[in-house]
């Protein structure tokens, strides 16, 4: 028991040695070793009459958590402002923009026909269609070909602007496989530009003396693209005026003409009209 005793004494010797030792810590000074104390040894029965020693326990610094460096980090970090900004920024308004009808690329109804006449008379111009979005490829593709088998055109001018481009370039791929002529006789033209659409911007004014808003425009460059057809030579159809479309068939009278004097009818004998002989005067036979 004594040597049991004598042999714990030496190593709390060699461990107090240890703890005289001097660590440097972050912020460069020196620092003893931090020691927290136990209680002494108490000694326990477990099981079957064995004893268990608990002695005391060292803590280092390598142990514990630097709170000396995070206290002087975080003291020179600038802390941020949490205070609301009692002038914020104004954001500009909205302009509101009215987009104007673009121009087209020909009139809607042709020079020679009337503006005001029903919609089924006019027979020129109506191969000239613009290609919208809203209206779908399979509307597109039957006017075109009753337009080319029934109305007799043999050219058809077709013209987009803008998202409406791919419509069209649909339009004309898919159209000629559909038409009953050979593909060497439908011809295919395209060509693309540009052109001006103008935008009116209104504002209201900021001034109380002026009674509505102010109006501005502004120009935007929209690209164009245009498609002809031909079936062949590209002749044009004949007009109404000759065929005679867009008037319902009327039938053939027979003209009659009218009658002549006495209830005879201008084609028969006619009866012979009396002669009148003027006589002289007088004084002109006194003067011979």
């Amino acid at each position: 028991m004594n040597s049991t005793t004598s042999k714990r004494k030496s190593d709390d010797d060699v461990g107090g040695e240890d703890r005289r030792k001097l660590v440097k810590t972050n912020s460069g000074a020196a620092k003893q070793p931090q020691t927290q104390k136990v209680a002494p040894a108490e000694r326990s029965q477990k099981g079957k009459g064995k004893e268990v020693d608990r002695g005391q326990v060292t803590l280092t610094p390598s142990t514990l958590p630097a709170a000396d460096a995070s206290i002087t980090q975080s003291s020179t970090e600038p802390q941020p402002d949490t205070q609301p900004n009692p002038n914020p920024p104004v954001l500009p308004r909205r302009q509101r923009i009215r987009k104007l009808a673009p121009p087209r690329p020909f009139p809607t109804v042709s020079l020679a026909s009337s503006a005001t006449g029903p919609r089924s008379a006019h027979h020129e111009g109506k191969n000239h269609i613009c290609i919208t979005r809203k209206t779908k490829l399979a509307a597109y593709l039957r006017r075109c070909k009753a337009l080319l088998i029934d109305d007799g055109f043999k050219e058809l001018r077709l013209s987009a602007m803008g998202a409406a481009i791919p419509h069209l370039a649909l339009l004309a791929v898919s159209l000629p496989p559909i038409l009953p002529w050979a593909e060497d006789e439908v011809k295919v033209e395209v060509f693309t530009g540009s052109a001006d659409v103008h935008d009116e911007i209104l504002s209201e004014s900021e001034e109380e003396g002026e009674g509505g808003p102010e109006e501005e425009f502004r120009t935007r460059t929209k690209s164009t693209m245009n498609v002809i057809i031909r079936i062949g030579d590209g002749e044009q159809a004949p007009t109404a005026r000759n065929t005679g479309q867009g008037q319902a068939s009327r039938p053939n009278k027979k003209k009659t003409k009218p009658k002549g004097k006495g209830g005879e009818k201008e084609g028969g004998p006619k009866a012979p009209e009396p002669i009148m002989l003027q006589e002289p005067e007088q004084d002109d036979m006194d003067d011979s």
